[in-house]
């Protein structure tokens, strides 16, 4: 009996130092994946509120189901666009003016952020941001002149630094529309209406380093000012 306990309890103790190490193995690879899973699930988010209004992604987080067009009384829209790109674009390689869009918008997007205002989407080099939509944002309107102000500064420091001669033309406009998701496979979120148009076509009319406003963004600034006092 002696002998096999001698030769029991040293299995016994080498079968549970087993155990326990397979359970610590068990253990790190089940905190592995799931900081794995977390880590994609961050990114993920990150991404998504990279691409979609906060309030739109807390609401896809809580239902997958695909939202609804929303309309909107009063959004105030930013449309700027830069002054003889075409002409820019045939002095520059491709590469050079990728950069120089990737470099000036990537600034744009922390002015924006910093007025707590919603960059819309760029199309080519024309930046278009929206103030009012789907969070509390009061005095959106006076946010938005001060980012245009922002703008037109930051291109001159970015000139600056670059030697680059680009120039802004911002138009700025305050109406109604409807915002909505479009698409189901690389989505974007847009604004539809005659809003929309109006902030393009008073950048179209502003002239280079310059500001253009319509009556109705002129009216909401004074009623701005008066919320204010």
């Amino acid at each position: 009996q002696l002998c096999i306990s001698c030769i029991l309890l040293p299995l016994v103790h080498y079968i549970l130092e087993g155990k326990e190490k397979t359970d610590f193995l068990v253990y790190q690879l089940y905190e592995s994946q799931r900081n794995s899973i977390e880590e994609e699930k961050v990114r993920s988010e990150r991404l998504l509120y990279n691409t979609l209004p906060v309030s739109i992604v807390e609401s896809l987080k809580v239902s997958l189901r695909r939202m609804e067009p929303q309309a909107f009384n009063e959004v105030t829209v930013l449309w700027s666009d830069m002054v003889g790109f075409t002409n820019f674009c045939s002095t520059k390689s491709p590469l050079e003016v990728v950069w120089c869009l990737n470099s000036l918008f990537s600034i744009f997007d922390e002015r924006t952020q910093a007025f707590g205002l919603e960059k819309i989407k760029t199309v080519g080099d024309a930046y278009v941001v929206a103030g009012g939509l789907l969070q509390n944002t009061p005095g959106h309107a006076r946010r938005m002149v001060h980012l245009a102000l922002d703008l037109l500064e930051e291109v001159n420091l970015f000139n600056d630094r670059t030697g680059l001669g680009i120039n802004l033309r911002i138009g700025l406009h305050c109406g109604p529309c409807v915002a909505g998701i479009i698409g189901s496979k690389k989505f974007t979120y847009e604004l539809i209406g005659d809003s929309i148009k109006v902030a393009n076509l008073l950048e179209s009319q502003s002239e280079s380093g310059c500001i253009l406003i319509s009556d109705s963004m002129r009216t909401k600034l004074e009623q701005d000012e008066k919320d204010i006092i």
